[in-house]
């Protein structure tokens, strides 16, 4: 397991995978990685349009993080 964070500590992850390079700290701005000099600004999400197996509505998915378009306004929302 490796330890990520961010520039100011707020956000942090563990993993054997880096965090998805469009994911960052509300605080400070910055992507997590192992260490200061890898820091930057997280790139924007890419969506793609996905349909609900149930009822064949289209919603947009960020390919990298894997988050609903829905789900990442909710959290910009409630910061």
């Amino acid at each position: 397991m490796i330890y990520y964070r961010c520039k100011c500590g707020n956000s942090t992850s563990y993993g054997s995978m880096p965090p998805s390079p469009c994911c960052g700290c509300s605080e400070c701005g910055t992507t997590l990685d192992t260490t200061p000099a890898f820091h930057s600004v997280p790139e924007p999400h890419d969506f793609i349009t996905e349909y609900d197996r149930k009822t064949g509505e289209p919603y947009k998915r960020c390919r990298n993080c894997c988050q609903t378009e829905k789900e990442i306004l909710t959290d910009i929302n409630t910061d």
